[in-house]
């Protein structure tokens, strides 16, 4: 299919009045669920709930999840991440689009007919009316106009409230950033969607695996070692690797917690949301969704190509279809930790698997205290300080380079430090850190306690605290120290000096819904994710 080809859509907001609507061409090989991205867009909607399709005609819905979707109905939904508008949509056809089903905001559909885009793979909008109405209304389009009309009267006594509560909840339609936001997701298109594939297929081998997983594939004469990763709420993955060397090198790695690099260093990773319930009140959920990602030394975390991914797909698809054979033969997949592994076979149409032991040579290194500094140190103060250490990764915003700097940050009650890493190669950093925390205790003293969440730091620093006799702890980090010192790297990572002043003098007095449109106006990309940050670290709230 020419990737120009297009469907012209007519989208209403149902018993709006007046009438809002909006139409768009969108890609013929679109998903449901990237129309549904473009709808949120269109609207103003912030895609914090779930949605559904509905062809008028036949009566079928189309969901993202398939198998979590639970109305009463006998058939079963079909999934809007897996069929694209051409496989479902004819010129003519009539549909429903129903978004946050508690306060019902429906949307009628009209394809109204083909044509051809300008710029392939990118939506358009076309025509327009009526501004967007506002999120989380209750009983949706009349509950707005209720809370609108309370607005418009000063005396009311929840004028205030209500004054305060659109603020926060409208997102005013603006056209121009509307077609910036819809040009941005030809980009999500192709990276978002074929995660969650991966992400829907592999989603019941969870239930069959363990701590660690590992199953080695010898699959259309290529071998993949998989790693299934699902430690409760702290960490669910799945790592994949082309060559027991790759898997090795990377799991020493976190075995001794010594390197900096990904966990999946020359191989891909999958990773899932853990806590989402908690976590969808702290990140927006785009941070949430599964994310397939390779890492390359000195690029980073990199968005896997097409020919990777359907590569992965097939892969990774063969192993969801042996589920059953292995539910039924095995009833658990083995554990890596019992030194255990399931290795298949594929020939043809011929499948093998047996378990077998598998004992990787495990090596732990440490680094030690030299002589002459653990002289001078156990000669030097005490201090009742205790410390929390992070090892920070922060994203160069400035630049718009994919890779990470990363950061050693220690926060006690009076004292602490910041430090930029200079090296990511895993036996440097190791060095670095142990001499920039020697370098705090010249200047401040000996701390009498540190709390580590990071393995990797626990690992470098727990010889060193031995020596010098000091406790260390591997506990879960203080939220508000740890946000405190992600602030204060990601403002030395990305200077606010990067601003015009004046800009930022225009931004103090704005209220905070002003101030989101104001940042999604913003053309140059740069300049709105460092806004975006700012936001995210409250820099701009009134005291």
């Amino acid at each position: 299919m020419d990737d120009r080809q297009a469907y012209q859509i007519k989208i209403a907001l149902f018993r709006s009045d007046p009438l809002v609507w909006r139409t768009v061409v969108i890609p013929k090989d679109a998903t449901l669920d990237e129309l549904h991205e473009c709808i949120q867009l269109l609207f103003g909607w912030m895609d914090i709930h779930d949605y559904y399709f509905e062809q008028i005609k036949s009566q079928k819905k189309y969901v993202r999840f398939p198998d979590d979707w639970n109305d009463g109905e006998r058939v079963k939904p079909i999934s809007s991440i897996q069929i694209t508008l051409h496989e479902c949509f004819m010129v003519g056809d009539q549909w429903k689009y129903v978004y946050d089903m508690e306060n019902d905001w429906c949307h009628d559909l009209w394809i109204v007919k083909e044509v051809t885009l300008e710029k392939a793979g990118e939506p358009q909008l076309v025509e327009w009316a009526e501004d967007n109405l506002a999120e989380n209304a209750d009983a949706g389009v009349t509950g707005f106009y209720e809370k609108q009309a309370i607005c418009e009267q000063a005396d009311h006594p929840q004028h205030r409230q209500m004054r305060e509560w659109m603020e926060t909840q409208h997102r005013p339609f603006d056209a121009e950033a509307v077609q910036h936001a819809l040009t941005a997701l030809r980009y999500e298109r192709i990276a978002l969607p074929p995660a969650v594939m991966i992400a829907d297929c592999c989603e019941s081998l969870f239930a069959l695996t363990n701590y660690e997983t590992l199953i080695r594939v010898q699959f259309h004469d290529q071998h993949y070692d998989v790693l299934f990763i699902d430690h409760d709420d702290e960490e669910r993955n799945i790592q994949i690797f082309r060559s027991e060397a790759d898997f090795l090198d990377s799991y020493l790695a976190a075995c001794d917690r010594t390197s900096i690099h990904p966990l999946y260093q020359n191989g891909y990773v999958l990773h899932f949301p853990c806590d989402a319930d908690f976590a969808m009140e702290e990140f927006p959920e785009e941070m949430l969704e599964p994310q397939l990602l390779r890492y390359e030394r000195g690029k980073g975390n990199t968005v896997v190509s097409k020919e990777e991914f359907d590569e992965l797909f097939a892969l990774l698809e063969f192993l969801a279809h042996m589920q059953g054979f292995w539910e039924h033969h095995l009833g658990y997949l083995p554990d890596l930790h019992e030194a255990m592994i399931l290795n298949v076979v594929r020939k043809g149409n011929h499948v093998q698997s047996e378990m077998r032991s598998y004992y990787p040579m495990l090596k732990k290194s440490r680094l030690q205290l030299g002589k002459n500094a653990q002289a001078a140190l156990t000669q030097g103060k005490d201090s009742d300080e205790c410390l929390q250490m992070n090892l920070l990764p922060i994203p160069d915003l400035v630049s718009g380079d994919s890779d990470y700097a990363f950061y050693i940050a220690a926060t006690g009650k009076k004292t602490g430090f910041l430090h930029r890493l200079h090296t990511n190669q895993k036996n440097a950093a190791m060095k670095e850190v142990r001499d920039q925390f020697i370098t705090y205790m010249m200047e401040y003293g000996i701390p009498k306690e540190i709390d580590v969440e990071d393995q990797h730091l626990y690992q470098m620093l727990i010889q060193v605290c031995k020596d010098l006799k000091v406790k260390i702890l591997w506990k879960a980090a203080d939220p508000e120290i740890l946000s405190e010192q992600f602030e204060e790297a990601m403002c030395e990572q990305n200077p606010i000096s990067a601003l015009d002043q004046r800009m930022l003098e225009s931004l103090a007095h704005l209220s905070e819904a002003e101030l989101l449109a104001y940042v999604e106006q913003q053309p140059d990309e740069k300049i709105k994710k460092i806004l975006k940050q700012l936001l995210y670290m409250s820099l701009f709230r009134k005291e």
